[in-house]
């Protein structure tokens, strides 16, 4: 399997505004959407950390041109960006 560098994906957890539960936020850059094409049935993990997602009611994906702008796009929303390394 092959696998897509950290610079190429960012994701957050938030609470919905309309308080219906949490939402989960993939951001990917345009490499990380070839990646994705580069072959069908191609899959992209993400790890929580600690116990995992709890409440997740909604999926959100979207794309920018590098993780830079992912991460400017969450903050404009008011999510607070993290990395775990």
């Amino acid at each position: 399997m092959s696998t897509i560098k950290n610079e190429h994906i960012v994701w957050a957890y938030a609470e919905r505004q309309d308080g219906a539960g949490q939402v989960l936020i993939i951001g990917l850059t345009p490499t990380g959407i070839d990646y994705m094409k580069a072959t069908y049935g191609q899959s992209l993990v993400i790890d929580p950390p600690g116990r995992g997602f709890s409440n997740v009611t909604q999926v959100l994906v979207f794309c920018e041109e590098n993780k830079a702008a992912l991460k400017e796009t969450l903050r404009k929303a008011g999510v607070i960006v993290s990395e775990v390394m």
